[in-house]
Order: structure tokens, then sequence, then C-alpha cells
């Protein structure tokens, strides 16, 4: 899952792809293009919060688009600590060298150095988690980006800026910093960061039909013979219990691993940074 070899036997340059320098070589290029995504991010989910739930702001959380925001966001601030610590080193000990991938050290037995032997090096913490969020947070903003313009959206209807921004606008910083700056590969296993992300919403939108009295307070007229207490009016469990199946059930086996085919397919769009 966070393998630096791919399957061409080249090896990902950690340092250069996760504490990358954007042009110029210079690092604060990259940090002022960095700290921009994010501000803007945090403003627009900020302004859009205040604009709508802000007679129901525990409702924020409801919602699959502000998931996505919020992953986005985590992923942002996760990539921006990674560019101030963890910092790693590509050089060998041994200038004719083995294959980059390798770091060497010395093995001592009895008392007297053995020879120089390879570790495979291996990313630290905050690298695999700002990978997880990456992966997980861009194919969700792309599901939350279709479902909006297809299903959600209406021709003619007002749009605010923050509406265009987090349907849409999310999805484009996503790629830009994690494909533009960072060149971040995708390993298929990552899927399950995906799957872990659709899981957990999946048993909130059960729990929130069934087992709450929440409801859908921007639509809801207190009418329990009505269809507008849900969500989302295609995922309503009390209703129609069944079409919501099939719906889930289609982007857990389809969907999702369709997106995530072209997500790879994407990042191979992006040179990525390799150890000579």
């Amino acid at each position: 899952m966070y393998s630096t070899t791919d399957v061409s036997g080249k090896v990902i340059d950690v340092q250069a792809t996760f504490q990358p320098t954007f042009c110029c070589s210079s690092r604060a290029v990259t940090l002022a293009v960095k700290i921009s995504i994010l501000a803007l991010t945090i403003a627009v989910v900020g302004l859009n919060f205040y604009r709508i739930y802000d007679d129901y702001p525990g409702l924020f959380f409801a919602y699959l688009t502000n998931w996505g925001a919020l992953l986005s966001i985590g992923y942002f601030i996760v990539a921006l600590i990674g560019q101030f610590y963890g910092r790693t080193s590509n050089h060998s000990t041994k200038p004719s060298s083995p294959p980059p991938s390798k770091e060497l050290v010395e093995v001592v037995v009895d008392g007297f150095p053995d020879d120089l032997t390879e570790v495979p090096q291996e990313l630290n913490m905050l690298q695999r988690v700002a990978w997880a969020l990456f992966t997980s947070s861009l194919i969700t903003e792309i599901i939350v980006t279709i479902l909006f313009w297809l299903l959600v959206y209406t021709p003619g209807d007002k749009l605010y800026f923050s509406e265009i921004y987090i349907h849409g606008g999310v999805l484009v910083t996503l790629i830009i910093d994690g494909f533009g700056i960072h060149r971040y590969p995708i390993r298929f296993k990552q899927i399950v960061w995906m799957f872990a992300v659709y899981i957990l919403y999946l048993i909130w939108s059960v729990i929130h039909n069934l087992a709450t009295n929440i409801g859908n307070p921007f639509s809801q007229d207190n009418d329990p013979e009505t269809d507008d207490d849900a969500l989302y009016a295609v995922l309503n469990w009390n209703v129609r219990p069944r079409a919501a199946a099939i719906l889930c059930l289609i982007i857990g086996m389809v969907v999702i691993p369709l997106l995530h085919v072209l997500v790879w397919a994407l990042s191979m769009l992006f040179p990525r940074r390799y150890l000579e």
C-alpha cells in the first residue's frame, strides 16, 4: 500500500515527493501555493457553514459534501506540516550504490563489522497519513462533484461561489496539490481508505433515517407521510429502502473501483519523481 517502488522497478524519491519544491527550486513558492489553497478552502467551508448551517450547526456533519471538504482540509493540513517535519535523506553511504531505494547500514557480528546490509526505505507516519487522506479525499470529491451536478443541481438555480467551490473547486485544488505539486503515485490497495469512508457514511445514513428524528430541517414539513425528511432523496431508507440499497451496492461495487482506476490513470499523466 505504501511501497516506494513502482511496478517498473523505479523508486519514488520520498523527499522530492512528500517535501517538494514547486518551481524554480523554491520551497517558498511551494509553501505559498499550499497555504493559499488551505486558507481558501477553510474560508469557503466556513462561509458555507455560516450561510447554510447557522441555524442547524450539527447538520453540517450529516452531508457527504462536508465530509469530503473536511477530509480535504485534513489532507492539506497534514501535507503542509510534512513540508517542515520528517524530512528524509536519500543519500546512500556508498557512492557506487546498490538500488537507491535502499539505505546501507553496517552490521556488527561478534565485535567485527560485517558487510553493509541493505534496509528498505520506509515512509514515516505523517507521510502515510497524507497519502491516505489524499487518495480518499480525492475520490470522495469526485463522487460529491458528480452527484451534485447530475442529481442535485437544477439548471436555473441560484449558485453561490461557495457552492461551486465545494462541489468542484476543492477537487481541482486537490489535483493541483496532490498531482501537480507532490506527484503522488496511486496504489490499488489504497482503495481500502475510500471504502472506509464509504462504509462510515453508509452506516451514518442508515442511522439518520431509521434511528433518529433529525430529519432534514431544510425541507421537511413535519408530516410523516411525506417524503421530505431524508438528507438525499435518492438515499431514503425509510421510504425507498430497496432503491437505497441498490444505489449503495452500485456505488460500492462499481463506482468506487472505477473511480479508483480513474485516479490511478490520472496520476500516470503527471511524471513522478524517481531516485536516479
